[in-house]
């Protein structure tokens, strides 16, 4: 393996918000596509990783959120490993299928994610040889903006056939290279490039801040 990958996180029932949350607008753009936006460039190529079982109607809702970005990076689709298994169903499947050397898992609700922050991720794990690069923001880490080297994708699969399904019991496993918070600061001086939406109030929130041109 060489080069870099992101992974784009799309799986998940949405169950706190009701719909698929990365279809909503933000800002007139689908979720995804702002994402695809932010990261198109910073990588080889981008996995979108779906519910299992998606229908042809979702992926091509997927297909055209994504399109919206126009993106340069091929981008590639895949499903989660496994139904309702959490963001590790959908990170297994990205490794089986192929990824870079070093890969940005990213979850696909972050529709002010940063450039800027990914690359930052990437130059840490690769200058540390750790398993994995997470950067700390509002005190805690964030495992689902971060970067993971090939070294983490066996232990993964060893984890998971354990029945383990917690994404911070799988990073606790790893050699991590945390990006403090003044550090992540600096790459993200708005302080949205981790905020996800969850919640109809947090997509609430994304609406308010897009309304902030700092945010378009």
């Amino acid at each position: 393996m060489t080069g870099r990958s992101v992974v784009i996180l799309a799986g998940g029932g949405s169950r706190r918000m009701g719909t698929d949350k990365w279809l909503l607008p933000v800002g007139g753009t689908p979720a995804l596509g702002r994402l695809v936006a932010a990261l198109d460039g910073v990588a080889d190529d981008i996995a979108i990783v779906l519910p299992w079982g998606a229908d042809e109607g979702l992926r091509s809702r997927a297909q055209s959120a994504a399109a919206v970005a126009r993106p340069r990076t091929p981008v590639r689709w895949l499903a989660d490993a496994e139904p309702d298994a959490g963001p590790l169903a959908g990170i297994d499947a990205a490794f089986a299928a192929g990824v870079g050397e070093r890969c940005l898992v990213a979850a696909a609700d972050l529709p002010f994610a940063r450039a800027e922050l990914a690359e930052a991720l990437f130059r840490l794990c690769l200058a540390t040889g750790a398993d994995a690069a997470v950067p700390e923001r509002g005190g805690r880490p964030h495992p689902l903006f971060a970067v993971y080297g090939a070294s983490s994708y066996e232990r993964l699969r060893a984890y998971r056939a354990g029945g383990g399904r917690k994404v911070m019991d799988w990073v606790a496993a790893l050699r991590v290279a945390t990006m403090p918070e003044a550090e992540t600061a600096a790459y993200d001086p708005q302080g949205a490039a981790l905020f996800n939406m969850n919640t109809p109030d947090e997509y609430r929130r994304a609406q308010s801040l897009v309304d902030d041109s700092q945010f378009r």
